[in-house]
């Protein structure tokens, strides 16, 4: 019924890997904490994303709300939230949390390679929208007891998907997800990126979302419609010889021998930035080495991206690395 939803989207909390809290845990106690590190850590898990956001209010950045918060204030928040191990999840679990975090880790490498493509001033909160899109499935979950199993029975793309949802329940799970987020204090545009990600011309970042939950759907192994795969690369501008390099990109394996032979197509202070990331240094620290802005780092640091093929921080240190460019 749909009087249980309100309480089921107060009462939602998405666990953190007990592995994911363990790491954080531990950087913490590093003197002084390497703020870049944490937060490539805490965009690898969206039960520590959504709890420190929550925190903060306001705010879609987890690098943002990592240097709002401060390291105590870190440590109290991921004290609070609950945890799931690999080998110790509940049996018969409707949605498990680890194929949760899975998919939407892999939804939010997906975006930030889309964004970097399209040069998009936000990459950061599009990565946050993406990780966080499927929050809403979880407070199904909870207020429908027939919720996936019965509710999606026969469905097989997200389209399907979405379209019993709302042949059935009345609503959708993106649009509970939006419900949630605007809960967690997260800001009006990031709601609405997750409340359209399955709605086409809503805007580019819901785009980007959508097109990047396809992706990770396709990297899965899971059926995906070849149609809204080009309709949604379409929006962003992305011909279908774009879309196979994307797909091709985030699904290749990765490089077993370096190519030292390369040249590096970074500029001295694309190197630098990556240097100051691979080194475990805040942006902040990498600017005031430079004697720049935050904002210039971070220019920095998304044109290299793209120059290098990745997808996010993590990888972009691995290439650079891998192809002795740093």
């Amino acid at each position: 019924p749909p009087s249980r939803l309100p309480d089921a989207v107060a009462r939602v909390r998405l666990p953190a890997l007990t592995e994911s809290r363990e790491r954080l845990v531990r950087m913490l106690g590093e003197d002084p904490p390497k703020l870049g590190r944490m937060a490539d850590l805490v965009e690898t898990d969206p039960g520590l994303a959504a709890a420190l956001l929550a925190a903060v209010r306001g705010t879609a950045s987890v690098p943002a709300a990592l240097e709002k918060l401060g390291a105590e204030a870190i440590g109290k928040v991921i004290a609070e939230t609950p945890t799931f191990d690999f080998f110790q999840q509940a049996t018969g679990a409707r949605l498990p949390p680890e194929r949760f975090r899975l998919h939407a880790v892999a939804a939010q490498r997906a975006a930030r390679r889309l964004a970097a493509a399209a040069e998009h001033p936000a990459i950061d909160e599009i990565a946050v929208a993406a990780l966080l899109h499927d929050v809403g499935r979880l407070v199904l979950a909870d207020a429908h007891e027939g919720y996936p199993r019965d509710v999606l029975e026969g469905t097989r793309t997200p389209e399907e998907r979405v379209r019993a949802e709302r042949r059935i329940l009345g609503y959708d799970h993106a649009t509970v997800g939006g419900a949630v987020l605007e809960r967690w204090g997260l800001p009006d545009r990031v709601v609405g990126w997750v409340t359209g990600h399955h709605d086409p011309e809503v805007g580019p970042e819901a785009a980007i979302v959508r097109l990047a939950d396809m992706l990770a759907h396709y990297g899965a192994g899971a059926p995906v419609d070849p149609r809204a795969l080009l309709q949604a690369a379409a929006e962003l501008s992305l011909s279908p010889t774009d879309l196979r390099a994307a797909m091709f990109d985030l699904n290749a394996p990765a490089v077993g021998r370096p190519e030292r032979a390369e040249p590096s197509p970074l500029t001295e202070r694309e190197r630098d930035a990556l240097r100051g990331l691979a080194s475990g240094k805040a942006l902040q620290d990498i600017a005031d080495e430079r004697g720049s802005s935050v904002s210039t780092v971070r220019t920095h640091l998304h044109n290299a991206y793209k120059k290098v093929g990745a997808a996010d921080r993590a990888q972009a240190v691995l290439i650079a690395t891998e192809k002795g460019w740093i």
